[in-house]
């Protein structure tokens, strides 16, 4: 999961980066979206088997309504956010804040895994 969402972070980096030092940007945009498709069949297999594998078997149900939950709002709000940000701040700087987005969720990844380690190693001793 790691890996997806920092790839992903670089990839959609390539979008403004490429905006930026004026080069074309729909080879970019094509690239970007094939690669990141890629990763996000990855990502999505990884943490839709990684639920179990974090709560409690008798959580299950209600963690996997989180999930859900949380992924049905950002499908449903998300393209108007960024609607709203492409008309203030343009499309490339507007991409350039989804890639900070991935950035953000690998650090809250490796932070959780971290806190696993902590609560598996004071539960241990």
């Amino acid at each position: 999961m790691l890996l997806t969402d920092f790839g992903r972070a670089v990839l959609m980096a390539l979008i403004p980066i490429a905006s930026w030092v004026h080069m074309p940007v729909i080879p970019v945009v094509v690239f970007v979206a094939i690669m990141s498709g890629a990763l996000a069949v990855f990502f999505g297999a990884a943490y839709t088997g990684m639920i179990p594998r974090i709560v409690a078997p008798e959580q299950l149900g209600r963690a996997n309504g989180y999930f859900e939950a949380i992924e049905s709002a950002a499908y449903a709000l998300g393209p108007s956010l960024a609607g709203i940000l492409t008309s203030k701040i343009g499309p490339s700087n507007t991409i350039g804040l989804d890639a900070l987005s991935f950035v953000f969720s690998a650090l809250s990844i490796m932070r959780n895994a971290n806190l696993q380690k902590f609560e598996k190693n004071n539960l241990s001793m």
